[in-house]
């Protein structure tokens, strides 16, 4: 399959010349990993994350002279970093474009074939850099290296390749199995279980809002009493809970619109809808007649969502060269890259 195919074109001589010519598709915009999470950069291979306890309880009536000695450890845990290498490589030839009004932005003669330094090449590289960040969020947050497409017993839509969702297990992995353990650390949302699309996306006036507030008052204590605390929450939770605050007469709209995601505030604490999770889930996560999970939300602190790199800025960083032996042009990008829930107890989340 060509890079840049001109069948997907009608080639009119001269109608067209250059990329000013042309209308350029609006990526997605998605927020920054660091807008939400902690970097760990230097990850290079599996590395322990040791988790350091608390003691209580260790004052005591005082038993007398040489007596009343109190057994006590303090309690270690830990997880590993397990980070996977991950390789980015397009290759094109310029001929490919001979049909197309990309023949104007081509090098000549000898050079005919090479398109690094042209327009060409840096459209592709912005392409690139605008999927790699969102395969890198995908990665991240729905990967699962035990994941199924739904013929096979699993939530990854037929004919959605797996080796997009495999690659590590990600967020959302941890999330489920930190919620089969502790089972408090997770707030059902009633309308995820019903059995079509439409059935799933008709929330009530008020879904949203119970969704928060349960998710607050069934929190860790050390959660809640965290001063920096935010949700991230699938679009569909933000726009329901904006909707009942109109209904109520508050004014108060989106706070922010940028980056990738909205904002609002529920009792002081930001609110980030995440519409990512959403075109993810409803492109990829469904068996044809129901999402999986549509509609989710966390509770947690920045600190508690980590993502760890061999190299962080190897991320959106290519290498792109021509090679006269095969007359290709390379596009090339690689690292290491692993997410991780540090602190089960940090987290709250609704689904």
């Amino acid at each position: 399959m060509a890079l840049i195919d001109p069948a997907d074109l009608t080639f009119n001589g001269e109608e067209a010349r250059s990329m000013s010519d042309a209308v350029i598709e609006t990526i997605f915009e998605n927020p920054a990993v660091t807008d939400l999470m902690t970097v760990y950069d230097g990850i290079v291979a599996k590395k322990q994350i040791p988790f350091l306890g608390i003691l209580s309880k260790i004052t005591k009536a005082d038993a007398g002279c040489g007596q009343g000695q109190t057994a006590k450890n303090i309690p270690m845990t830990e997880k590993f970093w397990e980070p996977e290498a991950v390789k980015i490589w397009l290759t094109m030839c310029g001929s490919e474009v001979d049909d197309s009004f990309w023949v104007f932005a081509q090098n000549t003669g000898v050079d005919r074939d090479n398109v690094t330094g042209t327009d060409i090449a840096r459209f592709v590289v912005d392409r690139m850099s605008s999927a790699a960040q969102e395969d890198l969020l995908r990665i991240i947050w729905f990967n699962d290296t035990a994941h199924d497409n739904v013929s096979g017993s699993g939530v990854i839509k037929n004919g959605v390749s797996l080796a997009d969702y495999t690659i590590i297990d990600g967020l959302w992995k941890q999330i489920f199995a930190i919620v089969a353990t502790t089972a408090a650390r997770k707030t059902a949302i009633a309308k995820n279980a019903l059995s079509t699309y439409a059935l799933q996306m008709a929330l009530g006036t008020s879904d949203a809002l119970d969704t928060f507030r349960k998710m607050i008052e069934a929190s860790d204590p050390r959660l809640n009493a965290a001063p920096n605390k935010f949700f991230i929450a699938t679009r569909s939770l933000v726009e329901n809970y904006a909707a009942y605050l109109e209904s109520q007469g508050n004014s108060t709209s989106f706070e922010r619109i940028e980056n990738g995601y909205v904002m609002l505030r529920y009792r002081g604490i930001p609110v980030f809808g995440f519409d990512f999770w959403d075109r993810t889930i409803q492109a990829d996560m469904q068996n044809g007649t129901k999402y999986d999970l549509p509609h989710r939300a966390v509770l947690t602190v920045k600190e508690n969502l980590a993502v760890g790199y061999d190299a962080a800025n190897a991320v959106g960083d290519f290498r792109v060269w021509y090679s006269e032996d095969t007359e290709l042009n390379n596009f090339k990008g690689k690292y290491r890259v692993d997410a991780k829930v540090l602190q089960d107890y940090m987290i709250q989340v609704a689904y």
